[in-house]
């Protein structure tokens, strides 16, 4: 379920990336791009002739007149949507409604196929044998990357997004940051595009819309959860009418830019980097005194002679206590062994996993499903663990793959 490491990128890769890092004019005529329905065409004429041109030129590309129009579809445009009930009735949306959900989709495609399981989701988790909260916190930690081609004068922001395409990991953050520079760089130019956070929530995502559109208008873009789609914004599960509630972080027009693709050509992970986004709890398998060997062999104090329940609260007893060392902080993994880096790894897995681990091995998804039975906790290191799965505060089944009436 994991994305193979991405080779360094040769000289004229990253000068192939520098140039896409640049504004690019696009001036061709929509005409031909609105009738093929992407929406870059119908983008592109609504943001320069208005809804009526856009309706009129759907119509003429559907071979029907408006009468035509209004008897085959019964109504305004529309996205069909359903509740799970038999004969619901579709929400209409506006013709750029409809081109912004599709220029969603088109960037959690993008994002999913360099992120396919989140750091912080439980059923990526149990996918990945753990191995998402590892490249996660390959993203997360600068010690693990080899920035000395890296000239200065980047944000925070352009660093971490680049990490994205080395690491294959993140947490909703980072799949906000590469669903936003990624819209910024492919989406129709003029397009107001925001990464937010939402107060209240411990949440980040991408909204494509304007201040002074209405909340129908605004399209959530959200590829962290693991059935994700573009919705609504009244239709996202952290969704409230309150505007000044929804906190931007990064705001732009898409321009055809793409900083974050440039930087990945300048950054690539260490070798202690490399070694933690392949860790998985594999590592340990059907054999967990191998932590114990591993922490023994690092001068952690064990006391072999006793219970199992007494064994288990020795190791994370040492675990809680590596966060306060200043020897296991990450910012000098390079100098680590690749013991150490195991052992670093390990502390990056939830406790109750660990305990689950130390009790019977580790048997695959039905480890982590056991632990998260008995409660996670918010011991040093770990993260909340999520199981939000669907972009939607609705049934699940209300928004179909296939289910886009609006005429292309």
């Amino acid at each position: 379920m994991r994305n193979p490491q991405m080779a360094a990128r040769s000289d004229v890769e990253s000068e192939r990336l520098a140039a896409r890092a640049q504004t690019v004019e696009r001036s061709e005529a929509p005409r031909r791009a609105v009738e093929e329905g992407s929406p870059l065409g119908i983008l592109g004429l609504q943001g320069t002739a208005g809804n009526a041109a856009v309706v009129q030129m759907l119509q003429r590309s559907n071979g029907c007149s408006a009468q035509d129009h209004q008897h085959h579809h019964d109504g305004p445009l529309q996205v069909q949507r359903y509740n799970g009930q038999r004969g619901s009735r579709a929400r209409p949306v506006s013709p750029m409604a409809a081109a912004r959900l599709r220029m969603a989709e088109d960037a959690i495609a993008h994002v999913k196929h360099y992120i396919p399981n989140a750091g912080n989701q439980m059923q990526g988790l149990k996918r990945s044998d753990y191995n998402s909260r590892m490249r996660s916190a390959g993203v997360e930690n600068d010690g693990f990357w080899d920035f000395s081609s890296l000239p200065p004068g980047f944000t925070r922001n352009d660093v971490r997004a680049a990490k994205v395409y080395h690491s294959n990991g993140g947490v909703c953050q980072d799949y906000g940051l590469a669903a936003f520079y990624y819209l910024r760089e492919k989406g129709p130019t003029g397009q107001p595009v925001r990464l937010v956070g939402i107060r209240g929530e411990d949440h980040a995502l991408v909204i494509i819309g304007a201040n002074n559109e209405p909340d129908s208008e605004w399209i959530a873009v959200d590829p962290w959860t693991p059935r994700s789609r573009g919705v609504l914004w009244i239709d996202h599960f952290a969704y409230t009418p309150d505007r000044s509630a929804v906190m931007p972080q990064m705001a732009a027009v898409t321009d055809g830019s793409n900083v974050a693709s440039y930087v990945a050509g300048l950054i690539r992970l260490n070798r202690a980097g490399r070694y933690v986004v392949e860790w998985d709890l594999n590592r340990i398998g059907a054999n967990p005194d191998i932590i114990l060997d591993k922490m023994e062999g690092h001068g952690f104090e064990i006391d072999r002679n006793t219970s199992l329940t007494h064994r288990i609260q020795q190791v994370l007893a040492h675990r809680r206590g590596i966060f306060a060392n200043p020897q296991w902080n990450p910012s000098t993994a390079i100098t680590w062994s690749e013991d150490k880096l195991w052992l670093w790894c390990l502390w990056m897995v939830n406790p109750n996993v660990i305990a689950q681990t130390m009790r019977r091995g580790y048997r695959g998804e039905e480890t982590i499903e056991d632990a998260a039975g008995t409660g996670w906790t918010g011991e040093p290191g770990g993260v909340e663990i999520w199981t939000q799965d669907a972009t939607s505060r609705l049934s699940p089944d209300y928004y179909e793959r296939d289910d886009y009436t609006s005429p292309r």
